[in-house]
C-alpha cells in the first residue's frame, strides 16, 4: 500500500510490568540496570511528527499603507528592487516587486558542494529588462587565494521571475566590478591573469541564453569591462579602452588614474568613476558617439570624496549619482542623476522606482557567523530602502531561503575524487594527511579565549610553560609533544628583533579560519573533522584540458586549521613536487590541536617577516611591534615572496607579487579601511564583500576590529582584544584623533605604484594597466614609509592573557550521553562507533558493546572524466564528537532530484540477534545538529519493511520511540538523508538505535475509507443552484445542450474545398459525431443505461466504471490509479498486547495516510480543442499551470499539463488526526486505574475537484482557454455554431467568475473515527459514528483490506453511502447562518450536521484558491 504519513503517535506507559516480560538479556559490560519496559519510559520520547515544511509569508510593505507609502501607481508597476547577501549557506539573490508591495523573497541561493564555507560572497547585476540577474561567487577564504580571486568565483545566471537557475562552465573573477551588465541581455565576465598569467579574458555572455560567445584575450590588464551595443569597454591605466574581437585594445579617452565602476547608461554613453589617486573622486561620461570615435574628452559631471562617491544603475539605463556628491556639470544628461547625501552603497532599483539604501545583518554584527549559522540557517538581513516617489523611507527584515541551486554547470561537471568503494568512510585514496570522519582524528573547537591564549603565549615563546601533552592525548593515539619544542615548531627569532604583535597573528586566523580548528559544523567545545581547505581537490573543470585559464583543483589544497596550514600537509608520497609531508603525527598535531596550529602558524609569519625584511622590505620606522609595519610580511604570508636571488628567472622581478598591491585595479579604489566606515566607525558589513580588500588590509582591519565569535550555544563574543592607536577623541577626518591614526593604518592607494617596480596608475601610454610590464611581474622590493612618526601615530598590541596565565578550559557545549541509565538490560544497541573505537571527549566510557554493525552507502557513484569511479556524497558527511557515546555523523537533507541522488547517503543499523517477537525500537538523537522535520527510518520486521516518520529536531540528548514492531528476523534500520523539498539546509543525524524484545502478542489493524464517484450517481440539481444559469441544472438540460450543439455543428454542409464560415470541417464534423453519440447512448435515465454510457460518464465526472469496487476485497488499483477513486484515506494502528490481554500503554502507533485523485477533462472537450487546431489553425490552449497540493497536502507546487494528459489533480486540503490514544472498552482514557483495552483514532481529510484549483488565481488556466475562446470567435472562416461550442468550453469548465460552477466546487471529505481493540475487533465509537463524509459521492469502507460495514463488521459489501448530488448542489442552507449546515455542503460541518458542513469551513463565495486549516467535524472529547 502506498501511504504518505500524516501525524503518529504514542502514549506514556501507566503501569509497571514485571521483569518476566522481558526476554533474555543482551551481552552487557555493565549487567546493573533496571529490569523491566517500565523503567525505559522516562528515557524514550514520543517522536515528534513528521513535518514537510510550508512557505512563509514574505515581509512587504503593509497592503493598506502602499498607497500611501508607494505612490499610488503600486498595483501596475513593473518595478523591482533587488540585492544580494550570503551566509554559510549560499549567496543569496534576493526580489522584491513593486506590483506586491515589494514583498522580499529569494529569487536564488547559490552555493556548491564539498566547501566548509564560514560564509558565501559574490557579486551581480542585473540586465536591462530586469528579468534576469548574472552572479560571480565563491567561499569566502577563495579571497586568500590570489589564483581564486583572479579567476575561481563560480558564474551563474538566475531568472529572477522564476527562481530558475543555470550554472555557467566558466569561472570568474571576484572583484568588485565583475560580472558588468549591459542595458541589453548582454554582460561580461572576466577573468583577471592574477600573479601567474600575463593578460585578461573577457567573455560575453547572452544572458536569456545562458551562451558563451568565444572568450576575447587581452594582453595586459583591463578592469570594469561592460558591453555597449555590440562593443566591449574596459578600465586601463590611464583611460578607457574600447576591446577589439581580436583582444586589441583602442584609448577611447583619458584619465588621471585607472577609471572605475564603468556603467552603460539607456543614450548609448558610458558614466564612470576616476580619481586624483589621493582623497577625490569625480563622475565623468562619454557619450555613444565619443565611444564611437575614441579621442574623446569626458565630460565631468560631479565630484565627491574618493571612500565616499558611488555611481549606480537602474536596469534600464539611468545612472545615479550618490554618496557625498556635488554636481559641477551645468546640466546633466538626461539619464543620468545626482542623489547627494545618500549612502554610497546604494543600488537603484530596475525601473528607477527604489533605492536601495543598504543591507546589513539584522543583529548587526559580524557577518560570518552567528550563534545558529553552525547549523545551516540562513542569516536575516536589514533592508533599507526609500520609495522615490514619495521619498518615504522604508524597512524590512529579510530572512533568505535556503541553498536552493547547487552544483556547476551539468554538462561541465567534474567530480570530487574521492576512493574505490561505497562504503568506505574514511577515504583510502585521500591525497591530504588527516582523513575526514575518522572517528580517531577528531579536533576540537576551541573557545575565542583559548585562541586568544594560545596567540598570547607563542609570541612570547611561553606556550610550552603550559602545553605538554600527554601520550594519547584526547585519545587520539599520538605521542607526547609540545608544540613549540625542536621536533615540533620553535619560535623563530626575528630579523631586527623584537616578535610578532597580538593582533596581526589573531587578525591573521580570522581572516583565514573564522578562528576555526575544527569544521563550520562544530561549536567550541565539541570535537568534529578538522578544518581542512579544499579536502576534496574538487575540480569543477571547463572540459578543455589544454585551457590554462581554468583553476586546476584537482590537486586538494590540505590548508588545516585555525592558520590554514598547507605546505607539508599532504600524505607522505602524494607531495606532487611540492614540500616534503612531515611526520604522520606532526601533521596530526597540526591538523587536531589548536596550539599547535597557531604555532605553526606564527612560524610561518615570522618566517614572511624575515624574508621581507632582509630583503630590505621595511615599513616606516620598522619597528616588529607596530602593526603597520607588517604590510609586507602580511602580504608575502597570503601570496608569497619572490627572492632577489631568483629575480634572473622571473625577468630581474623580486619582492612581494602584483595581486595583493593596493594599487592593483582589481581591488576597490573608493573603498574604506576594511571594517570600517571613512569616519572610522565600525562597518561590519565590510566581511560580507572582503573581494574589495587586499589581504593585508583585511588582516589589519581585523586586528582593530575583532570579527564576532561563538564562545557556546547562542553566545556570541568579541573574538579577541582590539589593537589601539594613540590619538584623541573625534572622527576619523580629524587629524591627531586616535581614528585618525587608526585609519592610517591602510597606506596611499599609490604608494606601492611607481617607476620603481615599472607602474604608473596615469600612464595612458600603456592602456594595458598600471602595471606596465607584460609578465605582469610590477613586484615590489623597495622600503616605504607613510607614517614618519610611526612610534606614536602606529598601531599597538593587547596582550590579554600574560605568561602566569594557564591554558583556558575546554569549552562544555553539548556533552554527550554516554550513560545507560534507565535502559533495560535485554536492550540490543547498536552505535555509529564500533566498540574499540575511545571517546575523544572526557569521561565518556561505554557500558555496553554493539549487538550489531553500522555501516553507510554512498550509492553508486559516478565515472569523472578520467574514467574513475567517484562518490560525491562523501562530501556531504560529516562527524561530531557528541551525541551517544561523543559520536554522530549527519548529512544535508535534500529532495531527490539529481543534485539530491549524488548526494544520497544510506546509514544502516544491522543488529546481529535474531528477535522473534514483538520489540519496541527507538534511536538516538543528539542534542544538536538534527535539524531535519523528515526524517524517514525503515525497519526491516516480521511483515516487510515499515516505514515511520519523525522529526528529528528537539533538545537534548534522548532516545526517541519510534514504535512496536513485530520480528522474525535480525533487525535492520536503515535511514537516509532524502526530505521532500530539502535543499540542504536541515541536517539529518545518525547516530544509535536500539531494539527491546518484549513477550506479547503485536496487533495491527487498517481502516480504510474510499469515495467513488458512480457513473449511475443522479445528477439533478438542487434547486437553488439554478441561479448559476448553467446547462447543469438537471440531466434533462445537460442531454439537451449536447444534443443541441452537436446538432448545430452537424446541419452544417461538410466543407469541401476550404474552410469557410458557412460549413463544418471533417475534423469538427467527426468530434461533434463522436460527442453526440456518447450523449445518445447514454440518454437521461440515472441507471439504465449502458455500461461506461451516462451523462456523468461522458461528463467525466465518474470514476471508471470498470474500477466499481463490487469485490468483498480492496481493489489494488486504489493504490496506483488517481482515477480510480476521488478521495482516500487511511489510518494504521499498531500496538502490543500482554499475556493478560491488556494493550501495552506506550506502544500504540497510528499513521494517518490520504489522497485526493484526479479530475479529467471530458474527452469531447479534448476532441474539440484538436479538431479546431486542424480545421482553423488555431492551437489549442495551454493547459499546463502549477498549484499547490495536488493530490497531497504537502505544501508543494506541481506543475501539470492538462493538454497532454487531460488530468486535473484535485486538491488535498489540510487534514487533522487525533490519536492513538489507549482507552478502555468504555472510551475512558487508560491510566494506573483504567486498563488500555482499545486505540481510539480520528481523522478528517479530503480536498477538492481539480477544476477548482485549475481555475484559481494561482493558476490562472481560465486565461489560456479565455484566449483560444476570443481567437476562435475572431475567426471569419469559424461557423457561429463552432465558436459556440468554444464559447461554452470555455464558460463552463474554466470559468473564474464567482458564478463559476466549478470554481464553487464543495469540498469533499471523510472523517474516520474507531477503535481498535485488543481482542481483535474494530468498533464504532460510543456516541459517534465510524465513518462521517460529504454528500458526495459513495463511500466504501475497509479493514485489512476487506469490506466492513458502519459498525466495524466485515461484511459481503463495502459501500456504506450512496452519494446525494441533490444536496451536495445546494449553494444556500435553509437556516444559514445559524444552525448546523446540514442541508448544503458549505460551512462549517458540526457535531449534528450529518454529511453537510465540511470541516474547513469553505464558503459558497470563498476564492478557487482557498487553502484553509481543517478541524474534525466530530467533536469527541475524550481524544482532545
Amino acid at each position: 500500500m502506498r501511504r504518505r504519513h500524516r501525524l503518529w503517535g504514542t502514549g506514556v506507559l501507566a503501569t509497571a510490568l514485571a521483569v518476566g516480560l522481558l526476554q533474555a538479556p543482551a551481552s552487557r559490560a555493565d549487567e546493573a540496570g533496571p529490569q523491566s519496559v517500565y523503567d525505559i519510559w522516562d528515557q524514550l520520547e514520543p517522536a515528534a511528527p513528521a513535518v514537510e515544511p510550508a512557505p512563509e509569508a514574505p515581509p512587504s510593505v503593509a497592503e493598506d499603507e502602499r498607497a500611501e507609502l508607494l505612490g499610488g501607481d503600486w498595483e501596475s508597476s513593473n518595478d523591482r528592487a533587488w540585492t544580494t547577501t550570503g551566509d554559510v549557506t549560499g549567496f543569496h539573490l534576493l526580489v522584491a516587486d513593486a506590483s506586491d508591495g515589494y514583498a522580499w523573497r529569494t529569487a536564488a541561493t547559490l552555493a556548491e558542494p564539498g566547501f566548509d564555507a564560514d560564509s558565501w560572497i559574490g557579486n551581480a547585476c542585473v540586465t536591462g529588462d530586469g528579468e534576469w540577474a548574472v552572479a560571480v561567487y565563491a567561499p569566502r577564504t577563495f579571497t586568500n587565494e590570489p589564483e581564486l580571486m583572479a579567476r575561481g568565483g563560480f558564474t551563474a545566471v538566475v531568472n529572477l521571475d522564476s527562481g530558475e537557475v543555470t550554472k555557467l562552465p566558466q569561472q570568474a573573477s571576484l572583484s568588485y566590478y565583475n560580472p558588468g551588465c549591459g542595458v541589453g541581455d548582454t554582460a561580461v565576465l572576466t577573468q583577471s591573469g592574477g600573479e601567474d598569467l600575463n593578460g585578461t579574458r573577457l567573455t560575453v555572455l547572452d544572458v536569456p541564453g545562458g551562451e558563451l560567445a568565444e572568450p576575447v584575450e587581452v594582453e595586459g590588464q583591463v578592469t570594469s569591462a561592460v558591453p555597449v551595443e555590440d562593443t566591449i569597454y574596459a578600465a586601463g591605466a590611464g583611460g578607457v579602452v574600447r576591446v577589439g574581437d581580436d583582444g586589441e585594445l583602442t584609448d577611447v579617452a583619458g584619465t588621471d588614474n585607472v577609471p572605475y565602476r564603468l556603467t552603460p547608461d539607456a543614450d548609448g554613453g558610458l558614466v564612470f568613476m576616476d580619481h586624483d589617486g589621493e582623497e577625490t573622486a569625480r563622475a565623468m561620461r562619454l557619450t555613444g558617439r565619443q565611444l564611437d570615435r575614441g579621442g574623446a574628452e569626458p565630460a565631468t559631471l560631479a565630484e565627491g570624496p574618493l571612500t565616499g562617491t558611488g555611481l549606480t544603475r537602474t536596469a534600464a539605463g539611468q545612472v545615479w549619482l550618490t554618496g557625498e556628491t556635488e554636481q559641477v556639470a551645468d546640466e546633466l544628461p538626461a539619464q543620468v542623476r545626482v542623489l547627494p547625501d545618500t549612502p554610497r552603497e546604494a543600488t537603484a532599483s530596475t525601473r528607477g522606482e527604489a533605492l536601495i539604501g543598504g543591507v546589513a545583518w539584522a543583529d548587526g554584527g559580524d557577518s560570518r557567523t552567528t550563534a545558529e549559522a553552525e547549523w545551516g540557517a540562513s542569516r536575516p538581513v536589514r533592508v533599507d530602502m526609500t520609495a522615490m516617489a514619495t521619498e518615504e523611507d522604508l524597512g524590512f527584515t529579510v530572512t533568505p531561503d535556503p541553498v536552493a541551486a547547487t552544483g556547476p554547470a551539468e554538462a561541465e561537471q567534474d567530480t570530487p575524487e574521492t576512493l574505490a568503494s561505497r562504503t568506505e568512510v574514511v577515504e583510502s585514496e585521500r591525497t591530504c594527511s588527516v582523513p575526514r570522519n575518522s572517528p580517531t582524528d577528531q579536533a576540537l573547537q576551541p573557545k575565542p579565549r583559548q585562541v586568544e591564549w594560545a596567540v598570547d603565549q607563542a609570541i612570547n615563546n611561553t606556550l610550552n610553560n603550559h602545553i605538554s601533552r600527554p601520550a594519547n592525548w584526547k585519545n587520539l593515539g599520538m605521542p607526547a609533544y609540545q608544540p613549540q619544542s625542536a621536533d615540533m615548531f620553535p619560535r623563530p627569532a626575528l630579523a631586527g628583533g623584537g616578535r610578532v604583535p597580538a593582533q596581526v597573528l589573531l587578525g591573521v586566523t580570522a581572516q583565514e579560519s573564522n578562528m576555526w580548528q575544527a569544521s563550520r559544523y562544530t561549536v567550541p567545545g565539541v570535537t568534529g573533522n578538522p578544518l581542512i581547505g579544499n579536502y576534496y581537490g574538487i575540480d569543477y573543470y571547463d572540459g578543455d584540458s589544454s585551457n590554462d585559464w581554468t583553476v586546476d583543483w584537482a590537486e586538494a589544497d590540505c590548508g588545516y586549521g585555525i592558520t590554514q596550514v598547507t605546505d607539508h600537509m599532504r600524505r607522505a608520497g602524494h607531495e606532487d613536487g611540492g614540500p616534503a609531508a612531515w611526520p604522520y603525527q606532526k601533521q596530526r598535531a597540526v591538523a587536531l590541536d589548536y596550539t599547535v596550529n597557531i604555532a605553526a602558524g606564527l612560524s610561518i609569519l615570522s618566517e614572511k617577516w624575515n624574508q621581507t625584511r632582509n630583503g630590505g622590505l621595511t615599513v616606516n620606522n620598522g619597528d616588529p611591534a607596530k602593526l603597520e609595519n607588517w604590510f609586507f610580511a602580511l602580504w608575502a604570508y597570503n601570496s608569497g615572496y619572490y627572492p632577489q636571488s631568483q629575480a634572473g628567472q622571473n625577468g630581474g622581478a623580486w619582492g612581494v607579487g602584483w595581486a595583493n598591491n593596493p594599487a592593483n585595479p582589481e581591488w576597490d579604489p573608493a573603498r574604506d579601511n576594511f571594517m570600517e566606515d571613512r569616519y572610522g566607525n565600525p562597518q561590519y558589513a565590510d566581511a560580507a564583500h572582503p573581494q574589495d580588500w587586499p589581504y593585508q588590509e583585511k588582516v589589519l582591519g581585523f586586528a582593530a576590529h575583532p570579527l564576532e565569535a561563538l564562545e557556546a550555544p547562542n553566545t556570541m563574543v568579541a573574538g579577541f582584544r582590539a589593537a589601539w592607536w594613540n590619538g584623541t577623541e573625534g572622527d576619523a577626518l580629524t587629524p591627531g584623533t586616535a581614528k585618525y591614526y587608526r585609519a592610517g593604518v591602510k597606506p596611499p592607494m599609490t604608494l606601492f605604484c611607481t617607476s620603481a617596480n615599472n607602474c604608473d596608475p596615469g600612464a595612458i601610454t600603456s592602456p594595458s594597466g598600471p602595471c606596465e610590464r607584460s609578465d605582469y611581474r610590477c613586484w615590489w622590493h623597495a622600503p616605504v614609509t607613510w607614517k614618519d612618526d610611526c612610534s606614536y601615530t602606529c598601531g599597538n598590541e593587547l596582550v590579554r592573557f600574560n605568561s602566569t596565565y594557564p591554558e583556558e578550559p575546554d569549552g562544555t557545549a553539548y556533552p554527550p550521553n554516554c550513560a545507560l541509565d534507565d535502559i533495560p538490560a535485554n536492550a540490543l544497541i547498536v552505535d555509529n562507533l564500533d566498540d574499540d573505537v575511545p571517546s575523544v571527549r572526557p569521561d565518556c566510557d561505554k557500558p555496553w558493546h554493539q549487538a550489531g554493525t553500522y555501516s553507510v552507502d554512498f550509492g553508486p557513484g559516478e565515472l569523472n572524466d578520467s574514467g574513475q569511479r567517484v562518490w560525491p556524497a562523501k562530501v556531504d558527511y560529516h562527524q561530531l564528537g557528541a551525541g551517544f557515546a561523543a559520536g554522530f555523523t549527519f548529512a544535508h537533507g535534500r529532495e531527490l532530484d539529481v543534485l539530491g541522488q549524488r548526494l544520497n547517503v544510506e546509514a544502516t543499523w544491522a543488529f546481529d540477534n535474531t528477535v522473534n517477537s514483538p520489540g519496541i525500537v527507538a534511536v538516538h538523537l543528539p542534542d544538536h545538529g538534527a535539524r531535519t522535520t523528515y526524517a524517514r527510518y525503515e525497519i526491516d520486521t516480521a511483515y516487510g519493511t515499515e516505514v515511520r516518520r519523525i522529526s528529528q529536531y528537539g533538545t537534548g540528548n534522548r532516545w526517541v520511540l519510534l514504535g512496536a514492531f513485530m520480528f522474525d528476523n535480525q533487525p535492520v534500520i536503515r535511514l537516509d538523508n532524502s526530505v521532500p523539498g530539502g535543499n540542504g539546509e536541515d541536517n539529518v543525524a545518525f547516530d544509535a538505535a536500539m531494539v527491546i524484545p518484549v513477550d506479547g502478542e503485536f496487533v495491527e489493524d487498517t481502516v480504510e475509507a474510499v469515495a467513488y464517484f458512480d457513473e449511475d450517481q443522479n445528477l439533478d440539481a438542487h434547486g437553488s443552484a439554478d441561479f448559476l444559469a448553467t446547462p447543469f441544472a438537471d440531466r434533462g438540460s445537460l442531454y439537451d445542450w449536447a444534443m443541441d450543439r452537436t446538432g448545430d455543428v452537424l446541419d452544417l454542409p461538410a466543407c469541401t474545398t476550404q474552410q469557410t464560415s458557412s460549413c463544418a470541417g471533417p475534423a469538427m464534423r467527426e468530434a461533434m459525431q463522436a460527442w453526440r453519440t456518447q450523449v445518445e447512448e447514454a440518454g437521461t435515465h440515472p441507471t439504465d443505461h449502458p455500461d461506461g454510457s451516462s451523462i456523468p460518464a461522458w461528463l467525466n465526472f465518474s470514476n471508471p466504471v470498470s474500477q466499481r469496487p463490487i469485490s468483498t476485497t480492496r481493489p489494488d488499483y486504489f493504490d496506483t490509479d488517481d482515477g480510480s477513486y476521488k478521495i482516500r484515506q487511511s489510518v494504521t494502528v499498531s500496538y502490543i498486547v500482554l499475556e493478560d490481554g491488556y494493550i501495552l500503554d506506550g506502544t500504540e502507533y497510528a499513521e494517518f495516510d490520504d489522497r485526493t485523485g484526479d479530475t479529467h477533462l471530458p474527452q469531447f472537450v479534448r476532441d474539440i480543442f484538436d479538431a479546431i487546431e486542424e480545421d482553423f489553425g488555431i492551437e489549442e490552449p495551454d493547459l499546463t499551470y502549477s498549484a499547490t497540493d495536488m493530490n497531497e497536502h504537502d505544501g508543494r507546487v506541481t506543475t501539470t499539463s492538462t493538454s497532454a494528459t487531460g488530468i486535473l489533480p484535485g486538491r488535498a486540503y489540510d487534514p487533522v488526526a487525533s490519536g492513538p490514544l489507549t482507552i478502555d472498552r468504555h472510551g475512558q482514557p487508560a491510566s494506573d486505574a483504567v486498563p488500555a483495552e482499545c486505540v481510539a483514532v480520528q481523522y478528517t481529510s479530503g480536498g477538492s475537484i481539480g477544476y477548482r484549483p485549475a481555475v484559481s488565481d494561482e493558476a490562472l488556466l481560465h486565461q489560456p482557454v479565455g484566449n483560444w475562446t476570443a481567437e476562435v470567435q475572431s475567426d471569419l472562416n469559424v461557423p457561429a455554431p463552432v465558436w459556440l461550442v468554444a464559447s461554452d468550453i470555455s464558460q463552463h469548465f474554466f470559468n473564474s467568475g464567482a458564478l463559476s460552477l466549478f470554481r464553487n466546487a464543495p469540498p469533499i471529505w471523510q472523517e474516520l473515527h474507531f477503535w481498535s481493540c485488543a481482542d481483535g475487533g474494530i468498533r464504532k465509537p460510543s456516541g459517534y459514528s465510524l465513518l462521517r463524509s460529504s454528500f458526495m459521492p459513495d463511500q466504501y469502507l475497509y479493514h485489512d483490506g476487506v469490506a466492513m460495514n458502519l459498525d466495524g463488521n466485515q461484511t459481503g459489501s463495502a459501500h456504506v453511502w450512496s452519494g446525494d448530488f441533490h444536496s451536495f448542489s445546494n449553494p444556500v442552507p435553509a437556516i444559514s447562518p445559524i444552525g448546523d449546515p446540514s442541508d448544503t455542503p458549505y460551512e462549517r460541518c458540526t457535531n449534528t450536521s450529518g454529511h453537510g458542513g465540511n470541516p474547513w469551513g469553505i464558503d459558497m463565495f470563498d476564492a478557487a484558491g482557498v487553502n484553509p486549516e481543517g478541524q474534525h467535524c466530530t467533536n469527541a472529547p475524550y481524544l482532545h
